[in-house]
């Protein structure tokens, strides 16, 4: 996931890159509702702008899998994915994530291990919070320590196959829930204890745990969805 935070300080940041946070930010948060047309035109006057930033950053949040766009319709801000999607989605990062933790533990360097840590710790402050821009940023946090993991595995066909799934983007356009984030930052701190103490064997089940019972919020929260649409 790409945001200006992930940029180096001092680098210059472009149009485009505004654009695509602040759109980003719009449709995660359901400003922007799923299904809804999205015009370059129209988003250039609401932004005034022009429309060469907003079209490469549609471009790139189609590539992320928020935006769609179709022929002669143009763009629109991706349906949420269904209980159906979201499981499969799961069934993936249960195959790759546990095997990631573990290598982690193992491989990874010192800085790796302090990072993520650190990530863990942001996590828990930012989860004091209770506000629209504090859960987005949690949600960011997340991404990056799920990412991170990937990463330190080694292996970098674990961590493309992660960047092309966004499960952040799309776990973030469910309704917010703090009660979800508080368990998870328990679970967090299983895999980050396992690996800080190199423990291949508790990391993998650290993950395999986490991604479990976050499986488990996930289908309540459609059951609870299922329940208010009757």
């Amino acid at each position: 996931m790409s945001t200006t935070q992930d940029r180096p300080a001092g680098s210059p940041v472009s149009m485009s890159h505004v654009m695509y946070d602040r759109l980003q930010a719009l449709i995660m948060s359901s400003d922007i509702a799923p299904g809804e047309r999205l015009t370059v035109e129209a988003l250039a006057r609401e932004f005034d702008v022009s429309p060469t930033p907003i079209r490469e950053a549609l471009s790139r949040l189609e590539a992320d899998g928020l935006v769609r766009k179709t022929h002669l319709r143009g763009f629109h801000a991706a349906p949420q994915l269904t209980e159906v999607e979201f499981e499969a989605m799961f069934e993936v990062r249960a195959l790759l994530e546990p095997f990631a933790a573990g290598r982690t533990a193992r491989l990874a360097t010192t800085d790796q291990v302090a990072e993520i840590a650190d990530l863990d710790r942001r996590m828990a402050q930012v989860a004091r919070g209770v506000s629209e821009d504090s859960y987005r940023e949690f949600a960011l946090l997340d991404s990056r320590f799920h990412a991170l993991i990937a990463e330190a595995s080694g292996n970098p066909i674990v961590r493309e196959t992660f960047d092309r799934m966004h499960v952040h983007l799309h776990l973030f356009r469910l309704p917010k829930d703090w009660r979800i984030a508080d368990r998870a930052l328990a679970e967090h701190r299983s895999i980050v204890s396992a690996i800080e103490t190199r423990d291949e064997i508790l990391a993998t089940a650290a993950m395999q745990s986490h991604l479990a019972k976050s499986l488990a919020r996930l289908k309540s929260h459609f059951a609870d969805h299922r329940q208010e649409s009757r």
